[in-house]
């Protein structure tokens, strides 16, 4: 008899002990509940605020590259007219007139240098789509790990189910491998271009 009294005692000492541990356990899981929550809420603000980001960057970047064509449709134009000119007079015109032939030649070279500088801006300008997709790729990041802080939560509060996060990230195509290590072919392309144009231009 003594001896069951002492098993009873031990057993409710040891259930015990394991009711203590539960609730030590479901106490921190209560405090990891609103911190977890507080950074749940958050993703969505900073998501939105990295759309925003590459939204204003890609308007500012779109008049940007406007400009530029616009400089570089006037510099052609410049380009094209000088070559009718030079059709239109005699050769010894310029022959000789070398002050005008010199001018001439002068406003040709800058038109043409015009051209370069906004064919290598046009080129350069590429960084925004590269970090607009960098950005994209880390908006998307976000959101899946707002996905997971949501269920993480959902199980705390004993939901049944998941519940799917509500999307502000734009649907697009992205390569989420963009980076400016491709530049370097973008560069030798451009230089590629730009001795061709000098080629032309002393033939």
């Amino acid at each position: 008899m003594e001896n069951t009294k002492i098993l009873v005692t031990k057993i409710q000492d040891e259930i015990k002990e394991l009711t203590d541990s539960i609730n030590d356990v479901v106490g921190t899981f209560k405090k990891m509940q609103a911190p977890l929550a507080e950074s749940q809420a958050k993703v969505p603000e900073a998501t939105q605020q990295l759309e925003k980001i590459t939204e204003q960057t890609e308007n500012a970047t779109q008049q940007v590259i406007d400009r530029v064509e616009s400089i570089s449709n006037i510099s052609e134009d410049i380009v094209n007219e000088i070559g009718v000119l030079r059709k239109a007079l005699p050769a010894t015109y310029f022959k000789n007139r070398s002050k005008i032939r010199d001018t001439i030649g002068n406003i040709e070279g800058k038109a043409q240098q015009n051209l370069d500088d906004a064919f290598l801006i046009l080129n350069a300008l590429q960084f925004q789509d590269i970090t607009s997709q960098q950005i994209h790729q880390a908006s998307v990041l976000m959101e899946e790990v707002e996905q997971k802080l949501q269920n993480l939560l959902s199980v705390f509060d004993g939901k049944e189910g998941i519940e799917k996060i509500k999307s502000i990230v734009q649907d697009k195509a992205f390569d989420p491998e963009a980076n400016f290590g491709d530049m370097s072919d973008t560069q030798n392309h451009v230089d590629s271009l730009v001795a061709s144009l000098s080629d032309k231009d002393e033939k």
